[in-house]
């Protein structure tokens, strides 16, 4: 059984805001603001605000401990953030909430309009429209009213293309669900090989629960190597373009696709390529230790020296360059 609880008991709730609280912030705490909260808008689970606004909102500091809260629901699968656009979305809230009409649907339109443009957004429009259509003809109709048509060609973050190969309309909806997402991957993957095999380690992965899509985050229990179909493809596009064993020879070391999926190599620590900026290797940040000491990185980071050091140890074998003082001693340098 649910109650409905009033959203404004979070600002005008005297005899609410003068409970005892927590010590200090907690994720219990954080996770029923973010159903509840005076910052959600009429789509359930969706909370368009910043990093620093939640946290005044909720009268806490935005330092470690807040982000330590935010990190146990995101990896928890409990809810997607983009700081960035200063968006929040809860997938579990629509299971919850279910439209009482179609015309709460045509209502969402009004609401979705406004959200900041970002990737997530896109998400969360694909996601209503698959939970409208679950909902029935009618409820598929409002959303077709309710909200914007698909962002025009050229857009930052268009809506996905329609599915280039769908399933027969005779195929179970256990063979959908089993299906569902693979030919986004096969087009992002950078190795065409053993497409049947492929689908069949898809769907494994789907029935496993290590792959699974926005809408079931809440409803199947999180397992080990669990990912989302979207970050799935989020890292094969960053992968394929930085991971230096996949670039090497001409992508001979890339595995299978069906290789890929039946061991969940999404798991796989890979090393980013080295970019070169006049002359000068820029790496990301965990580059930098598996080459020298930690201790030098922290301790000599922004030292005018630093970049050049890190260009002259680039190519030496792991942990194998001398301390960056004694580097700058027989060059030379004060």
């Amino acid at each position: 059984m649910y109650r409905i609880v009033h959203c404004r008991m979070w600002r005008r709730g005297g005899s609410f805001r003068n409970l005892s609280g927590p010590a200090t912030p907690n994720a219990q705490h954080l996770w029923l603001y973010l159903l509840t909260g005076d910052s959600t808008i009429a789509i359930p689970g969706v909370i368009p605000t910043t990093r620093e606004g939640l946290a005044s909102h909720l009268d806490w500091k935005a330092n470690a401990t807040f982000d330590r809260c935010i990190a146990e629901i995101t990896a928890a699968k409990m809810a997607i953030i983009d700081w960035k656009a200063g968006l929040i979305w809860c997938p579990s809230a629509f299971r919850y909430n279910k439209p009482q009409s179609p015309n709460v649907v045509r209502s969402w339109g009004k609401a979705y309009d406004v959200l900041p443009e970002c990737k997530l957004k896109t998400t969360i429009r694909k996601a209503i429209k698959t939970f409208c259509s679950d909902l029935g003809e009618a409820f598929d109709k409002a959303f077709e009213e309710g909200f914007p048509e698909a962002l025009p060609k050229g857009f930052l973050f268009p809506d996905p293309d329609p599915d280039p190969d769908p399933v027969p309309a005779k195929a179970s909806k256990k063979r959908v669900a089993a299906v569902d997402g693979f030919d986004d991957f096969w087009l992002v993957y950078p190795r065409k090989t053993g497409k049947g095999d492929a689908r069949l380690a898809w769907a494994r992965a789907r029935r496993e629960g290590r792959l699974i899509s926005i809408l079931e985050m809440g409803k199947r229990a999180v397992v080990d190597g669990q990912i989302t179909l979207v970050e799935l493809n989020e890292h094969l596009v960053e992968r394929s373009a930085k991971d230096r064993q996949w670039l090497k020879d001409d992508g001979e070391f890339i595995p299978n696709p069906s290789t890929f999926l039946n061991q969940s190599r999404w798991l796989d620590q890979w090393k980013p390529i080295r970019s070169k900026h006049a002359g000068v290797h820029i790496d990301d940040p965990t580059w930098e230790y598996e080459t020298y000491r930690k201790a030098d990185a922290k301790k000599h980071h922004d030292h005018e020296h630093w970049l050049e050091y890190v260009s002259a140890m680039a190519d030496l074998p792991p942990r194998t360059a001398p301390p960056f003082e004694e580097w700058l001693k027989n060059r030379g340098g004060a």
